[in-house]
């Protein structure tokens, strides 16, 4: 299927060339990192740590380790967030947003990742590659929050 909708993208690149630059953004869309300014994860318990799954990267069970397991922990008992260990919502960004509160300061690369302080619990805490999915390069700053899962029944 995917093939086939390249081959039917790729005729049409050759025959429109108006639709060059939209067909190269398609064709390119996997090689793009997320550019939304706040992004969100849904973080849950698993196997005794945190874990988080994006359909989006293709990401299963990816799990913080090394220390972000413990901020982790910390955030979502600050912001009393019930049952956490079923998901909650992690919500960060490079930037600043309202009432964000922990925030992350790059110190160094280690191990194909990035390690990071927290000032807010005093912890420092390592960011697998996984965080490359999400930024194209490792951000000098991160900000976060934790809120409680919400529910969207229909």
């Amino acid at each position: 299927m995917k093939q086939k909708l390249r081959n039917i993208i790729l005729t049409y690149y050759y025959t429109a060339p108006s639709l060059k630059q939209t067909i190269k953004q398609i064709l390119n869309m996997n090689n793009c990192k997320n550019e939304n300014a706040i992004q969100t994860l849904m973080p849950y318990e698993f196997a005794g740590g945190w874990v988080f799954d994006d359909e989006a990267t293709g990401l299963v069970r990816e799990a913080f380790v090394c220390g972000m397991d413990d901020v982790l922990t910390e955030m979502v008992q600050r912001a009393g967030i019930k049952d956490a260990s079923s998901g909650f919502r992690l919500t960060f960004s490079p930037t600043p947003f309202p009432n964000y509160t922990h925030s992350f300061e790059w110190l160094r690369p280690e191990m194909s990742g990035n390690t990071y302080y927290c000032p807010e619990n005093e912890i420092t805490g390592w960011l697998c590659p996984a965080l490359l999915k999400y930024f194209k390069e490792a951000p000098k700053k991160l900000y976060a929050r934790a809120d409680a899962a919400v529910s969207c029944a229909v």
